[in-house]
């Protein structure tokens, strides 16, 4: 039977045969054959991070069955107990659905484009991370059709080859979240039909919150696995996603499949 949704992740430049990747994309395998779900790798050589993360949006075509898509980033993992969110967000009738991000720098990233449209007062937007979004297929292609122009900008006023680490000023302009803080405000400022849910649907466990997991510290192994219990991030939510966080994704991902939420 043809599937109605399909999860899309994107794995250039061979990041699934990464093994601190190649788990995370296997949970989404588990999931997807789960629930009937079409799984979608994008796949290529791409030179830098900067059209990773754009043309992402433009390199995946629908099949004319699709009602809703899932964009997850490859850094994601999905908890066996997980629910099929396709049916709760169509159930729900909601339109785009993405997670507010958990980092705390909305508003410093979103100044940075603050000359993409003067009349717009972009401040003022609830910022959501990139690496979760749900579109029903209408709104995507919508939101296909306005995305490209938000990398032009970001490219005319960043350096192409510069890969952001937060550090250094080019063309007198910082900007560092690479296409986030362009879907956000294409998102929220054009298409307006956005639906936020809360951090536990795609939880990031950052390191400053959680030292003790860094791995220039200490590896833990499903042995440690009474002490990680003491984490209260283990029990919070559904998918993980990890970012840039040197935890020890596979010894963690076994881990959240023991827990109960």
């Amino acid at each position: 039977m043809k599937s109605e949704f399909a999860v899309i992740i994107p794995v250039y430049n061979n990041l699934y045969k990464n093994p601190n990747y190649k788990v995370l994309v296997e949970s989404w395998e588990r999931y997807c054959k789960k629930y009937n779900i079409d799984l979608i790798l994008l796949e290529g050589e791409k030179d830098n991070t900067a059209e990773i993360c754009f043309d992402r949006w433009v390199d995946f075509t629908p099949k004319k069955q699709y009602k809703r898509i899932l964009y997850v980033d490859g850094d994601t993992y999905v908890r066996k107990e997980t629910p099929n969110l396709f049916e709760e967000f169509e159930n729900n009738n909601f339109k785009i659905v993405a997670v507010p991000d958990q980092g705390g720098s909305g508003l410093y990233h979103l100044n940075q484009w603050k000359n993409f449209n003067l009349n717009w007062d972009i401040t003022s937007l609830s910022y959501f991370n990139a690496g979760f979004i749900s579109f029903p297929i209408d709104l995507f292609l919508k939101f296909q059709k306005l995305i490209p122009k938000y990398k032009d900008y970001y490219l005319k006023n960043k350096d192409m080859k510069f890969h952001p680490v937060g550090v250094g000023v080019e063309n007198g302009i910082r900007m560092d979240a690479l296409d986030q803080t362009g879907v956000n405000i294409c998102i929220q400022k054009e298409i307006k039909e956005l639906t936020l849910l809360q951090h536990e649907l795609n939880y990031q466990p950052v390191n400053h919150n959680h030292p003790e997991l860094r791995i220039d510290k200490q590896i833990y192994t499903i042995d440690n696995r009474k002490k990680l219990n003491n984490l209260d991030f283990l029990n919070k939510g559904f998918i993980f996603h990890f970012g840039s966080s040197t935890v020890n994704r596979t010894n963690i991902s076994e881990i959240l499949d023991t827990q109960q939420i």
